[in-house]
This record gives structure tokens, sequence and C-alpha cells, in this order.
């Protein structure tokens, strides 16, 4: 075991958090039915049940995402020449570093973001924005590859895309600076099979303006053939079915939308925004059973440049019910929940870069 972790007994399979850093959350269980949440609905923790940080110093340096696997940790690091940093779950160590930068092939130009695979439960999806592609690796071939890419996917060349999962044969889900659409299914060569999906915000507006200032996380359930979107700018949660009907949107804690403006740029009309713009969920991470979404709330004006991290994180079922919240004890960049829904990952940019793990009770 290296100094990332300390042992604690009775958890074989998680690692103990410091208790003098004096971590406090609150937890949540489940409600009945939509509400808007209330603060009183929330559980006090102890801080010991804060159980794990990850990442000792110099092993992360600018990480912006992770991803939870069965028995795996990984976390996207930005400024590493190997992207991404394989940790175990089961005590917390440095299993390895994977992913070359480089044009081509498997290879890595700009990764920008991690997807777990809904089939394999050790492998993930990394977004290459620069390549316009999608690469799996799966990671219970570690021991025996080099390199353990198992898959490839093509996205569309000519439309920016944003958080593409693929869905097994359904082909790969996306948001993005879509023509008219909030949704797209594309295939594994890149084309555009399906568009679906109502846009949002003010039809007067152009539609790549109103698609950047409803820019979304997206998250696909396999078993329930769903796919939430929840947006950035705007307190906001959708759910719909695999054909692109909305079928319902979740409790709003504030029901605030973007704040923009319109202005003419070098190649058309973008989006501008000052210290108002809010920031609504910043990250989301699902399983079968649950959705964890991460939330700021906060404009730029109340949280001078860290506005985009998330101080609660939301959770709900797979209907937008069940809204509960967690009090994180400090803001965090993005989460990830375990597959069983036991235990939420949070990743924590100050005062260095880590990542927390807290038990979750149902």
């Amino acid at each position: 075991m290296n100094n990332s972790v300390h042992a604690l007994s009775g958890l074989p399979a998680i690692f103990s958090l410091v208790r003098s850093r004096g971590v406090r959350l609150l937890c949540f269980g489940w409600l009945a039915a939509v509400a808007v949440p209330q603060r009183s609905s929330a559980q006090t923790v102890k801080p010991s049940d804060a159980i794990a940080y990850v990442g000792a110093p110099g092993e992360l340096t600018k990480p912006i995402d992770i991803v939870v696997l069965r028995d795996y940790l990984v976390v996207l690091d930005e400024s590493s020449y190997q992207p991404l940093v394989v940790f175990s779950r089961s005590d917390g160590r440095l299993v390895r570093r994977v992913g070359v930068r480089g044009p081509g092939g498997h290879s890595l130009i700009s990764p920008v973001s991690l997807e777990p695979d809904l089939e394999l439960p050790n492998a993930l999806w990394v977004h290459d924005v620069a390549q316009a592609k999608i690469v799996r690796l799966d990671l219970s071939l570690l021991k025996r590859a080099s390199a353990p890419v198992s898959h490839l996917r093509r996205l569309p060349p000519t439309i920016t895309v944003f958080n593409p999962i693929p869905v097994g044969g359904f082909g790969t889900f996306t948001t993005g600076f879509l023509p008219n659409t909030r949704l797209a299914r594309v295939d594994s060569n890149g084309r555009v099979m399906d568009a679906m999906g109502q846009p949002l915000g003010d039809e007067a507006h152009p539609i790549s303006v109103r698609q950047e200032a409803y820019r979304s996380s997206l998250a696909v359930n396999l078993q329930k053939r769903r796919v939430l979107l929840a947006s950035r700018h705007a307190d906001r949660i959708d759910l719909y079915s695999f054909n692109g009907s909305l079928i319902a949107t979740a409790a709003r804690p504030r029901g605030f939308e973007p704040s923009y403006d319109v202005a003419s740029g070098p190649k058309g009309p973008v989006m501008t925004s000052g210290r108002d713009l809010r920031f609504g969920y910043v990250d989301v991470s699902t399983t079968p059973h649950k959705i964890v979404a991460l939330y700021s709330g906060l404009s730029r004006a109340e949280a001078k440049g860290t506005a985009q991290l998330g101080r609660e994180i939301h959770t709900m079922d797979w209907d937008g019910r069940g809204f509960r919240r967690i009090y994180l004890p400090k803001p965090a960049l993005a989460v990830s929940v375990s597959p069983n829904d036991k235990h939420v990952y949070a990743l924590h940019l100050s005062p260095s870069p880590s990542v927390a793990v807290y038990h979750v009770q149902p």
C-alpha cells in the first residue's frame, strides 16, 4: 500500500480517511414523490463516514474527470503524457498510467471525458475531441496488454459533440451543437442515425447559441431505455426515452435558466455571459437504479473563480423522483457513483488534487 491511503479495518474494499481533515457531509435517504428539495431532508453524517482520499502528492496534476468501475477508479489527468491514471478500488494504490498522446489509431490528442461501458464492468470510454472519436479501454486486460484498448468508434467530424456514450447495438448517444435537436444517435463510423429532443431556450435566438446556453451532461440507462440530460447553466434534469420523447423533468431547486446575451463572432452568432451566469448541474453519474448529479447553484459573482464547481450532490431515481441531497465538505469538479450505489467518489482540487470517497446510506 502506498502513502496515498490509510487502511481502515473492517472495510477491505475501501480505504479510510485521515480523520484530522475533519470532513463533514450530509447524506440522503429516499422520498416517496417529487418535491422541491428542503434542507431539513438531509441527514448529518459523522466525519468518519467519509472513508477515503485517493491520490498522493504528485500522483494527480490537473485532473478533469473520474469514473468508477467494478475494480478500478480511473482519473483523467489533462497534463499527463499518459492521461489515464488507474487506481485500485480495493486499497487505493496507483496501479498504472495508460493511454498515449498522439494522432491516429488508439492514441489520444485531447481526451476530455470518461464514461463507464454499459456492459463490461471494468471497461470505460475516452472521448478524444480533437480526433472525433471515442476509445474503449478494457482494464480487465491490464495484466496481459500494454495498451488495453478493445474498440474504437468514430464521431461526426463536422459537429461539435459533448459526452458521447456508446449503447451497444443502439449506436452512440450524444449532445452537442446539433442542428435543431438536443440529442443525436450516431453509428460506429460517425454517421448520424437519429436526431431527437426539442432544443430549449428562446426560439428567437440562433440554435448554436441556445445549444451552448443549455449545454448538458448526458447519461444513459440501458435497462430502462432512458437518456438523461443535466443542464450546466440551468437547474434542470430532463429524462427522455430512446426515441427522444420527454418523459419527465425532475424537481428544480430554484427554477433558473441560463443568463446570456447573443453577440456576433468571426464565424457567426456566439453566446456571451457575465458575472450573473449561474451554474446548475456540472457533472452527473448514474447506475441502473440511481442518478447522482453534482450541483453548484452559484453565479460567477457569488463564487469568484469557483462557481463551476459543485457544492451539493442531488440524487433521484430514473423517474426523476426521490430527490435527496448531500452537502459536500468542499467544492468538487466531478463525481462518480460506485456500481453498487453505496459510495460516491468526488474529485476535489483543493488544497491539492485528490478523490474523496463518501459512504452513501440507503
